[in-house]
């Protein structure tokens, strides 16, 4: 997904000035932007978001993030869809 297609650019911004009326000593521009949109955007996520959360109390295993965050783990493939798991030769 790109952050372009889905920000248009702030055309009146304006450069940030903190409390004491300093300008911020850099300005980004679109591209960076764009970026931090994007990577901004990768959080945007329940999932992802608990298991960030989870995973700043330590090492967990997939078994456990996949129980809080209530997400699905996949089985193992169906007979046949990988070579040697089922009757069909590949």
């Amino acid at each position: 997904m790109s952050a372009r297609i889905h920000l248009s650019p702030a055309k009146d911004a304006q450069p940030h000035t903190g409390g004491a009326g300093r300008e911020h000593p850099r300005t980004p521009d679109e591209e960076q932007f764009a970026l931090a949109a994007e990577l901004l955007a990768l959080l945007a996520d329940r999932t992802r978001l608990t298991l960030l959360h989870v995973l700043t109390g330590g090492e967990a295993d997939v078994s456990t993030l996949t129980e809080v965050c209530g997400a699905a783990r996949p089985g193992p493939p169906s007979a046949g869809t990988w070579p040697g798991c089922g009757s069909r030769d590949w």
